[in-house]
């Protein structure tokens, strides 16, 4: 379903089916929508009480993540600047 909407979207955006006033109208919509899946997310985190004992764990993976995350970037676009000519 999410998927579907992602590709009506799409086609509108790219065909321009919906006009200027589609455009107007997610630059106001998308910034609110995310709100709102933010805001209804720490509303189910903060009501269930295992996750809310297991948060510093997975504060500890997340920074872990992160962190080799932007290592493996920086690991990469060296890699690339290496190997890789630009015209």
């Amino acid at each position: 379903m999410l998927l579907a909407l992602f590709v009506a979207g799409l086609l509108v955006g790219r065909r321009r089916l919906g006009g200027p006033w589609s455009v107007r109208a997610a630059r106001a919509l998308v910034p609110a929508a995310v709100a709102v899946v933010v805001g209804l997310m720490g509303i189910r985190i903060g009501a269930d009480p295992a996750l809310l004992g297991r948060l510093p764990v997975l504060g500890g993976e997340a920074a872990a993540f992160a962190l080799s995350t932007v290592i493996g970037s920086i690991a990469a676009a060296a890699l690339a600047r290496r190997y890789v000519e630009l015209p």
